[in-house]
């Protein structure tokens, strides 16, 4: 009926008073008709005005295998279960790492190829040793550092002509128009490697060192080999004159600039320049920042120039004269007077008069010295003494509860006998993966291994070692298989791929809609929750320090300075153990203090910050490092960034930490934490959003939160209730008892307060004697809010176990959806 009424809203009250004596008049009904026409096009047009949701559907859940375990994927209902296998193979061939745990091993994969009869080539992978990489400095020089030269010739603009500067020289102090005065040293590689720098004796003209101009630059340039008439020293006149025959000399050259523009540089081999307030007189070395290769028997050249350098305060290069003893055997001094254009063999001789020292006469050779550097590879002898193996650390292979294991491998150096010279690889397996603890790992032969207890993780290592320094026999492995015999699972660990939509900025707390991650159990024996991970990475950063470096920590209210400053490790050792409240004010900080053993008397160990007390039998508790939410796994990195000069040190999850993922709480072995260096050690991780989300929630509104809490004697206690996830500030609604009679709303700031970081709700005392709050035994909090949920991609993880009975029965993860806004 109300199509055939005008949408006009207009409010009934105005027509008619809703008193006791309302009349049903047809003017009212009328108005009720339009009113109710109004409100069906405004509502229509809200729909259609408000931004779409958009639902991204798996059918069947797309599930990142590298982080779960336990499953099965039924492609026909396109669903995920438990896994109903008793036999997992795995085949690995290195073409890539997914299998491999890189952050704990020593060894590393290489490519190599091959060629088939058809001259086809193929390349491949495969786990090798390391090899050490030996570095040999070599000194090519011109008698430095032992000899003082007995004259310095200057290098800047060329005192012969008129000191002009012109703007386009000042912006372009490489020009090759200047008259720059250019020295230069051509010598002889003695080892191929690379030249890492070069070292001259500097002076300067005047008194006194001050601004150049421009940088004095040192070069390394080619050279070309010409034959030229035989020259000796006329002492007399004091200069070379030619003498009979002809000798081969080595001349700088270099690449020309593009079309030969005299306002570019040439193009050298390597390249160092320094200002004048870096540069001091005496012994100067030059390093390259890119520097050259260099090959043994080659001739090159030292170039070095200052072009907008005055000759009053120009530097000087050392060298000697022609009737030096001291002559360069394998290279010559040159000079140009055309910045760098042509070279003159020696140069020559000052019409000035000035003192010899001060470059009178042409030079034979400047003082100099080359350091080359040398790089190879080699392996490293294994040392029988302290068994320095290398080992390849396999990723834990997750699956249903373990019988045994074999393996078989395409490799070099594996056999079943003992270490006799055919044998460097070995296979070991674990079942707790500590890499610290060697009792723990068990050699595979080629034969089945049997495994009891049935645990559902397996480790595998390959540990290689050198027998030969000419590498005649060294260990690699080409492709591993590894059959695992299993019963059925007892877990599952789903996670899902990460989801990142492609979305527009929006005004609202989140794009995500609603998530919808439906599962079933099919017994009451079987149990599964799910979580939403963000696909955001979250850093934990944690100071760890000894005793030693609690000087700088004294300016905490819980450290009296005197019990630290000055006194033996010993001392501070026992302070902090008869005060636990420096400890727990330290880890607020996230400082963490290594185990400590006395020195006097090595039998006792303090575990300090790691002492989590004594279990059953008497053996110490390591505790762990509180995350400050809560991790997905698997962890992300765990990297130690050494305060001292070490290399930055990798820890791998199972192998040298484990994860408790339902406390948040990562606990390294005892070996690892004592042998941890000084430092920053950082945790990394995906976050959980949201955890411990049943079927019946399904599917779960992601912009709005309700939580019904009922109150128990630890809350009353504690004064506070920790809510599921982060929320929007602010909360929405607290209730006290809704829909009761005692209903009644809480205010934030005066019946609570709210910790946003940490997720609680922290309700007020109101009574300073008893310390109680508005609540009381068993009633029922509800709390309304908006999830804190960042602008990332989302995972799904289900975590499914059953009971040893209920191994027959299935838990089904159906297809799923993420709802997200446009």
């Amino acid at each position: 009926m109300s199509e055939n009424c005008n949408p006009e809203y207009k409010n009934l009250n105005k027509i008619q008073s809703f008193g006791e004596q309302m009349y049903a008049t047809v003017q009212v009904m009328e108005q009720a008709c339009k009113n109710d026409e109004y409100l069906k096009q405004e509502t229509e047009r809200l729909d259609y005005l408000t931004p779409p949701a958009v639902k991204k559907r798996f059918n069947p859940p797309l599930v990142d295998s590298d982080k779960s375990y336990g499953f099965q994927v039924n492609g026909l209902e396109n669903t995920v279960m438990f896994n109903s296998d008793t036999k997992k193979v795995l085949n690995i061939d290195f073409s890539d790492d997914s299998f491999l745990d890189m952050s704990v091993s020593d060894c590393v994969i290489e490519k190599y190829h091959t060629i088939d009869n058809s001259g086809a080539v193929s390349i491949h992978n495969r786990a090798v040793l390391p090899k050490k990489s030996i570095v040999e400095e070599d000194f090519t020089t011109a008698h430095l550092p032992t000899t003082t030269p007995n004259s310095y010739w200057y290098v800047g603009y060329d005192k012969s002509k008129p000191y002009t500067l012109y703007p386009e020289w000042m912006k372009n102090w490489k020009a090759l128009t200047i008259p720059s005065i250019v020295r230069a040293q051509t010598f002889k590689a003695t080892k191929t490697g690379v030249l890492q720098s070069v070292s001259l004796l500097l002076e300067l003209n005047g008194t006194k060192w001050c601004g150049w101009g421009s940088p004095l630059v040192v070069q390394i340039w080619p050279t070309k080999a010409e034959t030229v008439p035989k020259t000796e020293w006329d002492n007399k006149n004091k200069k070379s004159v030619p003498t009979t025959g002809t000798e081969t000399i080595h001349v700088p050259i270099t690449k020309l600039p593009r079309n030969n523009q005299s306002s570019m540089a040439y193009y050298p081999l390597a390249e160092a320049s320094f200002e004048s307030r870096f540069v001091f007189p005496g012994l100067q070395t030059f390093v390259f920042d890119n520097p050259c290769n260099v090959t043994a028997g080659e001739y090159y050249a030292i170039v070095v120039f200052c072009p907008l350098a005055h000759w009053e305060q120009a530097p000087r290069i050392g060298g000697f004269l022609p009737n030096s003893k001291y002559k360069y055997e394998y290279g010559d001094a040159f000079l140009s007077e055309d910045n760098g254009r042509t070279f003159i063999r020696y140069g020559k001789k000052d019409s000035d008069k000035i003192n010899y020292k001060l470059g009178k006469y042409e030079p034979a050779d400047f003082a100099f010295e080359c350091k080359i550097v040398q790089e190879h590879e080699e392996y490293v002898p294994f040392d029988s003494q302290v068994e320095d193996y290398n080992y390849l650390y396999f990723k834990p292979i997750f699956t249903n509860p373990i019988t045994g294991v074999q393996i078989s491998a395409r490799c070099s150096g594996w056999d079943d006998t003992d270490h006799e010279d055919g044998k460097f690889l070995e296979f070991e397996y674990s079942t707790t993966g500590n890499r610290n603890n060697p009792d723990d790992w068990i050699t595979l032969g080629t034969s089945r291994a049997a495994i009891s207890d049935g645990p559902t993780v397996l480790f595998l290592r390959a540990k290689m070692w050198q027998t030969s320094t000419n590498n005649a026999l060294t260990p690699s492995i080409q492709e591993v298989t590894v059959e695992i015999d299993t019963t059925l699972p007892r877990e599952m660990y789903v996670r899902t791929v990460m989801y990142n939509p492609k979305i527009t900025p929006m005004l609202g707390a989140s794009v995500w809609g609603s998530v919808n991650a439906p599962f079933n159990c099919e017994s009451n024996k079987v149990e599964c929750s799910a979580e939403l991970i963000q696909d955001t990475i979250i850093p934990e950063q944690f100071r760890i320090i000894t005793v030693a470096e609690l000087d700088d920590y004294t300016y905490l209210d819980e450290i009296n300075e005197t019990y630290i400053t000055g006194q033996s490790n010993d001392d501070r050792c026992t302070y902090l153990v008869n005060n636990p409240n420096i400890i727990e004010a330290l880890k607020k900080m996230n400082v963490y203090v290594k185990p400590y053993t006395y020195v006097s008397d090595s039998s006792i160990t303090k575990y300090l910050s790691f002492d989590g007390g004594l279990d059953d039998d008497d053996n110490q508790i390591i505790a762990g490092f509180h995350c400050s939410k809560s991790p997905a796994y698997p962890i992300l990195d765990c990297i130690m960034h050494p305060t001292a000069e070490e290399y930055v040190q990798a820890y791998g999850e199972w192998y040298d930490y484990t994860v408790d993922y339902d406390n948040d709480i990562i606990t390294f072995d005892e070996t690892v934490i004592s042998n941890m260096p000084v430092g920053n050690l950082t945790i990394s991780y995906n976050p959980v959003f949201i955890q411990g989300l049943t079927n019946e929630e399904m599917p779960v509104i992601l912009d709005y939160f309700q939580e019904d809490i009922q109150v128990t004697n630890e809350i009353l206690e504690e004064r506070y209730i920790t809510l599921r996830a982060g929320m929007v500030d602010p909360v929405r609604h607290v209730y006290l008892n809704k829909g009761a009679d005692n209903e009644r709303e809480l205010v934030e700031d005066t019946d609570f307060t709210i910790d946003y970081l940490e997720k609680r709700i922290i309700f007020t005392i109101l009574n300073p004697n008893t310390g109680s709050t508005v609540l009381s035994l068993n009633d029922i909090v509800t709390i309304i809010y908006t999830p804190n949920i960042e602008e990332s991609g989302l995972s799904i993880g289900y975590y499914a176990k059953r009971d040893e009975s209920a191994l027959n029965k299935q838990c089904t993860i159906k297809p799923n959806y993420l709802e997200y806004k446009v």
